[in-house]
């Protein structure tokens, strides 16, 4: 009876894990970002840069990158803003005292010690 139990844990888990998935694709640097960084992939709110040595993980807040991101591109406003219909904003038009925008995030940083400095990178489609 135990071993059913744990392989219907293991199956529930699997199916939360799989539900909560995005789609993941590492894009090669082919000189667009900071030489370091051999591939990125975008994530729901941030990016993952795959590096020699390791990788980093950067995260924004969803609440304020949506107010950032409709600030500046107007989702869903019918104003008009400086000559701009939908409510966008170039970055001239935002005052510190009229529109404080704050977008909090975060980012760590993965080394694997003693690795490779200068790995052989083979990628999937060339």
């Amino acid at each position: 009876m135990n071993l059913k139990k744990t392989i219907g844990i293991g199956i529930l888990t699997l199916l939360a894990c799989k539900s909560q998935s995005q789609n993941f694709e590492l894009v090669e640097n082919k000189g667009q970002w900071n030489p370091a960084v051999k591939y990125q992939g975008r994530l729901l709110n941030g990016a993952f840069f795959l590096e020699p040595q390791g990788y980093k993980v950067l995260q924004h807040n969803a609440e304020d990158l949506e107010h950032v991101t409709s600030t500046f591109h107007g989702h869903g406003a019918d104003t008009k803003v400086n000559g701009n219909t939908g409510g966008a904003k170039d970055a001239k038009s935002i005052s510190p005292n009229s529109d404080v925008l704050t977008l909090r995030s975060h980012a760590y940083e993965v080394l694997f010690d003693q690795s490779n400095a200068n790995p052989e990178i083979i990628p999937e489609k060339p």
